[in-house]
């Protein structure tokens, strides 16, 4: 078995692998967001079929220029495609707002989809030759899928994945049997998480305290998994509030409502959104942050979307409160925000004076739980990928002190297992 590493070397974003045995797989076709939306050249990859662990851009943003000149069969799980048609769409409208060429069009996304072929968790699908694979639940968002190669050796691909178990998902669970490479993330390598049920509990504190006081809680969030997992959180705990949701979170609520069986406890899910109400007109926008609430909208990093046209609102009003959810990259607005610089609106920039938290409710394995995962599947070769240099070489040494051969490949890099 031969794998190549055409991105997430050694950074997050770009995601792509190729394997090869007797068949040859192209393993996700990510870009890298936010650095000129770069993307892995695959002019020069002929590849026998392509498999999509799951929807988000640095996973997905580049696989239909895969399909420009040579169609061939796409897999991902069921709600993956929805999703991910969602965010093709999405990306083509910004990059036209921004006067933006992509590698790739709308018929190369068509000729993608045409050849898609939905399949379920747990359940084999053999190629042609001696190769065949299976989708195991990642735990991370809707439908994101761990992917088990078989052929003379075994290579399981994590993808994104979160062993912990979440409001949305049961988290995710090795296989059963030992394998022989591991690729694994290391977004988190060397770092550990917050005890989830405290950062729960201090997440609604707070936006109950918020509220009482007659204050309007922004919560910026991903469109995809992290807005429901705050609106279950919210449900859950029992917070007494007005819900609001908006922009491309209340699309992806609702695929998520047509995949139930994708879902931890969709009841949940469906409880919150009964109370919650989406946001459709200019006119409901204005009277939400004159009221106290809690607003769910996007971007999650507020990089645009509806979520930067509230926190401007509110500024301008001085009565609300923003609790960031996740990561901030450096160079986005939310990271500006935590750290006391002018935030970019349309146009020009200024100074937010309200007050700021942020939460980490992550999505990912953190670096505990990514040795234990080694050590559930016990390889005999461990690829850490999708992480900083600084992640993926802690990982790394991690691993290598519980004994394994690991290492952090760089981009283009072949290796023969």
């Amino acid at each position: 078995m031969k794998l190549t590493f055409i991105g997430a070397c050694q950074e997050v974003g770009k995601s792509a692998f190729l394997v090869e045995s007797d068949v040859k797989i192209v393993l996700d076709a990510g870009m890298k967001i936010r650095e000129e939306d770069s993307m892995p050249d695959f002019s020069k990859i002929r590849a026998d079929a392509f498999i999509l662990s799951h929807a988000h851009l640095d996973h997905s943003g580049a696989a239909p220029s895969l399909y420009k000149h040579h169609p061939i069969p796409a897999f991902a799980t069921f709600p993956t495609l929805p999703l991910v048609n969602l965010l093709w769409e999405d990306s083509e409208k910004i990059a036209i707002l921004n006067k933006k060429a992509l590698p790739y069009n709308r018929k190369d996304v068509k000729t993608l989809l045409k050849h898609a072929i939905p399949l379920p968790y747990n359940a084999q699908y053999a190629f042609y030759e001696d190769t065949r694979f299976e989708f195991f639940d990642a735990g991370h968002i809707l439908g994101a899928a761990q992917v088990l190669i078989q052929n003379k050796k075994t290579l399981l691909y994590t993808g994104d994945f979160k062993p912990e178990p979440t409001r949305l998902h049961a988290g995710a669970k090795p296989p059963k049997s030992d394998v022989d490479v591991l690729v694994t993330e290391s977004t988190y390598g060397g770092a550990d998480h917050p005890d989830r049920n405290e950062l729960e509990k201090r997440f609604c504190d707070q936006v109950q305290d918020a509220v009482d006081h007659n204050q309007t809680v922004l919560v910026p969030a991903f469109a995809i998994g992290r807005a429901q997992e705050i609106l279950c959180i919210l449900q859950a705990r029992g917070v007494q509030a007005d819900f609001y949701l908006d922009g491309m979170a209340k699309t992806v609520t609702d695929i998520m409502l047509d995949f139930p069986s994708y879902i931890k406890n969709p009841n949940l899910l469906r409880d919150a959104v009964k109370r919650t109400r989406f946001m459709e007109s200019h006119t409901q926008r204005q009277a939400a942050v004159k009221k106290p609430g809690v607003i769910i909208a996007t971007a999650g990093m507020l990089d645009g979307g509806p979520a930067l046209s509230y926190l401007k609102a509110l500024n301008h009003r001085q009565n609300g409160v923003v609790l960031l959810t996740g990561y901030q990259a450096p160079g986005s607005n939310g990271y500006a925000l935590l750290n006391g610089q002018k935030v970019r609106f349309n146009g020009y920039s200024d100074k937010v004076n309200l007050p700021v938290s942020q939460f980490e409710f992550s999505a990912h394995a953190s670096g505990p739980e990514l040795v234990a995962y080694a050590k559930a599947v016990n390889p005999k070769h461990v690829f850490c990928v999708h992480g900083d240099e600084s992640a993926a070489k802690a990982l790394v040494a991690d691993l290598k002190a519980e004994g394994f051969d690991a290492s952090a490949p760089t981009e283009g890099k072949t290796v023969t297992v």
